[in-house]
This record gives C-alpha cells, structure tokens and sequence, in this order.
C-alpha cells in the first residue's frame, strides 16, 4: 500500500498524500522516534546470541529467514 502511495505521490504531489505516507511509515517503524514508540528493539544476531536468550523467549522461538528459504527451495 505504501509504494502505491509513494508512485501518486511522484506522479502528482500533494499535502494529503504526503501526510498518508508519513502516517504508513510511522506505523511501519521507519523512524528512530516511532520504534521507541512501538517499543521495537533491533539487535544484530550476534548481539542476541550473546544475551543469552534461551529457546522459548520469542527471538529465540522466531525462524530464521535462511532456514525458512532453505526449507521452501527443497535444500
């Protein structure tokens, strides 16, 4: 929805578009200021190995997106 928005946005621009967009990407955490907001922590891999995160806790618990492919590709 927000690249459609995006592409009106660039074909004829206008406040009200302008405001949907800021409005979409705030709800999608794209500011440092709204993932405070939204309380979303990002953290390198390695940052969350070292945690100590057992399984169970939802990083832990969460596929990770090579596996995933992998599984999906037949490898």
């Amino acid at each position: 929805m927000l690249a459609s928005l995006v592409e009106s946005y660039y074909a004829e621009p206008s406040a009200k578009l302008l405001s949907e967009i800021r409005l979409n990407e705030s709800l999608l955490g794209a500011t440092h200021v709204d993932r405070l907001r939204g309380r979303i922590v990002v953290s390198r891999e390695d940052e969350a190995a070292d945690s100590g995160m057992e399984m169970g806790d939802s990083a832990a618990s969460v596929t990770r997106l090579a596996e995933r492919r992998n599984r999906l590709n037949g490898a």
